[in-house]
């Protein structure tokens, strides 16, 4: 039966990474027809958007319109040329002179909203100015607090996620050998296996929840709608039609089949190196949804979105696979293994017990962290750019939380490990003898009962001046160590909640660098394509206060600087900026031969009096 279900997860695993995989990450526009700023004589047919990667187009995502606010698109959304990098939305006949804006919302490959727009002129002498693309995009987001409520909705899936996988971990690789050599008595097994069909019902259903509340919040953060229209079936079938809402989708179907076969799961599993017992495919089917539930972040999620797919996506699953055995073990030991000792008779008979699967339990837990170790380092080293990202990123900040955290629950397991268990097995074995019978006999027989009941406890004392029983001693510590741990993790999954509302650092080095800074009364928009060693294009947009081409804008100068250098082999670089619109300045050939992070210092002039200098930082890979 075991090699059934390893051969089952096995099997699983590999269908799942022969899935294919997006190369990029988080979508970035490279190109727009017609460009930004640009003047025509004519209204184009339509207006095309460029980006480094697929993006998802199916939520409304294209809009045109006039410097009065009012639509002038014909609302249909397509590829131009079958290109899944591109999309395009026409332009009503008869569009006249005028100003224009086009914007965009579209998802990218790692299920997180894009926006942006460009603005067009049509008409030569046309007084009026473009409407402000950020006012338009920032109307088309979706209401406060559901990117937030979208964060807790991914933590509360991840613990259903690492509940169902330690509880079969624990039935299968701790319960099932014990039970087998005679270690778990008859009665002692049916209450454990009771119990954990119980536990394991519960995690299903609160994975299920926070799978479908992520679905309908993925939907709304894609739309830019509040949940109630989220919920409408059009807006959930396009969400679901992406890869990230699928695995979802997906999520919650295994979670729904785990609850309906909670029980007759765990009973084969528990029973499968017992001869009384006939092992089923039940406990084959579970081991393999639990098997889908652990590649399903990664394939939803950064890892299948970002270069090198085929490092990251295995990577993810393995770390995920630990997570989940470490909480959800450690979970079990506190809410089912209750069950099962209170059978015995209390003192050695328990102990011995307790001491028999936290022992077993101990090498799954060790491996569970240094396969956390291994995997969260080889993921930070393929995400992040430099050390730099880990204090001047959200994503950055976010993994070192979560790296802090991570030691605290390492810590605690070593003390639990190294101290407490071997004290526990002397115990069982009688070599710490218990408190001589008297006064103080019950109390502490009582005490040491709650190690395993996970129940509050008082020390036993004599006139106030007893200390408490060794054994009373030690099961309340084993109880403290593993809730502390359980503490922990859950906070470390919260800390995984957040990193995957974050783009990674290196998907914003898939495509052009973007920078915008104020500068005065005006804001300054720098972009650097590609931004890498070498020729770059550059443009340079200034925006007043209202968010309009700064037409007043003359004697622009830009100098790029080199890294922590002024002189030598790396010179400052004058950027030979021409005009190309109102507020518009294109270089068609930079050269940055030093990477590292460039500082472009600019200055322009408003009046003859006004002089406006901003420095922008522009880090060249």
């Amino acid at each position: 039966m075991i090699r059934r279900l390893l051969l089952g997860v096995l099997a699983c695993l590999a269908v799942a990474l022969l899935l294919p995989a997006a190369a990029g990450a988080h979508a970035s526009l490279t190109a727009t027809s017609p460009e930004s700023g640009s003047v025509l004589d004519a209204a184009p047919k339509r207006v095309v958007f460029t980006f480094s990667e697929r993006v998802e187009g199916s939520f409304g995502a294209l809009r045109v319109v006039d410097d009065r606010g009012r639509r002038v698109d014909d609302g249909e959304v397509g590829r131009p040329s079958g290109r899944d990098d591109q999309l395009s939305v026409g332009v009503r006949p008869g569009t006249g002179r005028g100003a224009y804006a086009a914007t965009y919302r579209v998802v990218s490959a790692d299920g997180h909203p894009v926006t942006g727009g460009a603005t067009f002129v049509v008409g030569r002498g046309v007084t009026a100015a473009p409407p402000d693309v950020r006012e338009l995009t920032a109307q088309e987001g979706a209401p406060a607090g559901v990117g937030t409520a979208l964060s807790v909705a991914r933590v509360i899936r991840y613990l259903g996620i690492g509940g169902v996988t330690g509880l079969l971990v624990l039935v299968l690789v701790v319960w099932a050998p014990l039970r087998a050599r005679g270690t778990a008595p008859a009665d002692a097994d049916e209450a454990f296996t009771r119990a954990a069909g119980r536990a394991l019902r519960g995690v299903a259903v609160v994975g299920l929840v926070g799978s479908l509340a992520a679905l309908v919040l993925q939907a709304a953060v894609a739309g830019g709608t509040g949940v109630g229209e989220a919920l409408k079936p059009s807006v959930l079938g396009d969400v679901v039609g992406t890869r990230t809402g699928g695995w979802f989708l997906v999520s919650a179907v295994a979670f729904a089949v785990l609850i309906a076969i909670a029980g007759r799961a765990l009973r084969s599993a528990a029973g499968d190196a017992s001869p009384s017992r006939r092992p089923t495919g039940v406990a084959l089917v579970a081991v393999v949804l639990a098997a889908l539930l652990v590649v399903a972040p990664a394939l939803g999620g950064h890892a299948a979105a970002s270069s090198p797919a085929w490092a990251l996506v295995p990577i993810q699953i393995v770390h995920v696979a630990g997570m989940g055995t470490w909480l959800g073990g450690l979970a079990g030991l506190l809410l089912v293994l209750p069950r099962a000792t209170r059978t015995r008779p209390a003192g050695r008979e328990r102990h011995a017990l307790l001491a028999a699967v936290l022992l077993r339990f101990s090498p799954v837990a060790l491996g569970s962290v240094a396969v956390l170790t291994l995997a969260g380092t080889g993921l930070a080293l393929l995400h992040l750019t430099s050390l730099y990202d880990l204090t001047d990123t959200a994503y950055g900040r976010a993994i070192f939380v979560k790296v802090a955290l991570l030691v605290a629950a390492i810590w605690v397991a070593v003390i639990q490990r190294e101290y407490l268990l071997p004290r526990l097995r002397r115990l069982a074995d009688g070599e710490e003898p218990a408190p001589a019978r008297g006064a103080t006999d019950a109390p502490a027989a009582a005490d040491a009962s709650a190690a395993t009941d996970a129940t509050a406890a008082t020390d036993p004392v004599a006139d106030g001046m007893v200390r408490a029983a060794p054994s009373a001693a030690t099961g309340r510590h084993v109880r403290l160590a593993l809730r502390a741990e359980v503490l922990l993790l859950v906070a470390v999954l919260a800390a995984t909640g957040a990193l995957a509302g974050y783009p990674p650092p290196k998907s914003l080095d898939a495509g052009p660098v973007t920078v915008t800074r104020q500068a005065g009364s005006a804001e300054l928009q720098l972009t650097v394509d590609p931004a890498r060693v070498g020729q770059n294009v550059m443009h340079l947009y200034a925006f007043g206060r209202d968010g309009q081409a700064l037409r007043a804008a003359t004697d622009l100068k830009v100098r790029a600087v080199p890294p922590g250098r002024s002189g030598g082999s790396d010179v400052p670089v004058d950027v030979p900026f021409v005009v190309s619109g109102p507020g518009h300045w294109t270089a068609a050939a930079v050269p940055l031969g030093t990477r590292g992070e460039w500082t472009m210092q600019v200055t322009f002039r408003t009046s003859p009096f006004d002089l406006v200098e901003a420095k922008l930082p522009v880090r060249v890979r």
